[in-house]
């Protein structure tokens, strides 16, 4: 799937031709979550004690001193997503029953058509997850259907949290079995390129699963209704019967799964993950942000960014291997552009006082590219994947 801009023509020069009606819908997938350091390098995780972001005074902070407030939220959340949700009303309410007759004789066509009627299950999924962050993060919000300006979109009342769940379970239902279901086992309805990176049935299955579990907590459910518990183990068990089925299963590639899935090619990675969000254009920001500081030649500008903190590294268990993959430690080889180990430690090539030198004595590689040359001659550039759903999240919350 290619994200394209399909924002500034008319409705009427949108709805000719397929590749234009499928251009819109797939911009809406732009509008999906994702954390490679939204808040001017700094990810969420570092609002917690979960990382540290090394450069003081950035707006990460306002999380935590404060600064937070309903007047300074410092989210995009509220924005993004209501700009995606007023995308995908749109496209329910101009762009779904066309039927392009002018491209009958196309020997394309019937493929196009199913990948055309396919669109407006994605848009639902998508319109219903982009409520499911609303109500993670406000509770209950305005439940917009249909598309209007934004006079009209602006004095909806608020509803329920328990109402959006409800309207997000309804959307899931109604869709799961309309919506495609494997795009790389589709016949002679196979489209070239691969639609690589667009919500199937596993991703619906996913998001109603998980939007079930949140219903459920103590934060949506003060009463403790057990009828709510039961509906999430069910939805849950649901995913994890139907990855199954599908062939699906935890991967051994801990690393691939973060790193290794940017061409949707990884075997190992793709058989757990469900669904991500890929980033539209290939970049090094991510690992300029976090690659340790201190390095030289093609490692040299690093930021040092989210450290994870020493709550964090207490965390793994002896012998868990995914810590190595995760935290690069004092004395570790890495990235590949760092010609000596790790000094982490105050005094250290990497340690402090040098500045944004880690302040935990950890630096962050997963999701960090450690093949990536942020410097020199040989600079280059490399994509990433949001992982959104994975099958290891479902056993977890069935559990």
């Amino acid at each position: 799937m290619d994200y394209k801009e399909f924002s500034i023509y008319d409705t009427a020069y949108m709805q000719k031709k397929f590749e234009r009606a499928g251009g819109f819908l797939s911009t809406i997938y732009a509008d999906l979550d994702s954390d490679f350091g939204n808040y001017s390098g700094a990810m969420l995780s570092s609002a917690t004690d979960e990382s540290v972001y090394s450069h003081d005074g950035n707006a990460i902070e306002s999380f935590f001193n404060g600064a937070w407030s309903p007047t300074n939220a410092n989210s995009s959340i509220w924005t993004t997503c209501y700009h995606g949700i007023a995308y995908c009303n749109l496209f329910l309410d101009e762009f779904t029953g066309l039927k392009f007759e002018d491209y009958s004789l196309d020997k394309n066509f019937m493929a196009e058509m199913y990948q055309y009627n396919n669109y407006q299950f994605e848009a639902r999924f998508l319109r219903a997850y982009f409520y499911f962050l609303l109500v993670r993060q406000y509770g209950g919000v305005p439940l917009l259907t249909h598309h209007m300006n934004a006079d009209e979109a602006n004095v909806q009342p608020r509803v329920s949290a328990d109402e959006i769940f409800a309207f997000i379970d309804s959307e899931c239902e109604a869709i799961k079995d309309s919506i495609t279901k494997d795009y790389g086992d589709l016949g002679n309805l196979a489209m070239t390129p691969a639609n690589n990176g667009r919500a199937n049935n596993l991703a619906v299955l996913a998001l109603r699963a998980r939007a079930a579990l949140y219903h459920a907590s103590p934060l949506f459910n003060a009463n403790n209704d057990k009828g709510l518990w039961q509906k999430a183990a069910e939805l849950n068990k649901a995913v994890i019967d139907s990855c199954t089925a599908r062939g699906m299963k935890l991967s051994n590639d801990y690393k691939g799964l973060f790193i290794g899935n940017t061409s949707w090619s990884d075997a190992a990675a793709l058989g757990e993950i469900i669904f991500g969000r890929r980033m539209p254009t290939e970049n090094r920001n991510f690992e300029t942000y976090n690659f340790p500081v201190g390095m030289t030649g093609a490692g040299a500008g690093g930021g040092g960014g989210n450290c994870p903190s020493q709550n964090l590294v207490e965390a793994y268990e002896d012998g868990d291997k995914r810590f190595a993959l995760t935290v690069a430690c004092n004395g570790d080889s890495w990235p590949n552009a760092n010609t000596t180990p790790l000094e982490t430690f105050v005094g250290g090539i990497n340690g402090q006082p040098k500045a944004y030198a880690t302040p935990t004595g950890y630096y962050l590689k997963k999701y960090v590219t450690e093949s990536v040359q942020i410097a020199g001659n040989g600079a280059n550039t490399c994509k990433h994947v949001w992982v959104t759903f994975r099958l290891a999240e479902f056993y977890l919350n069935y559990a």
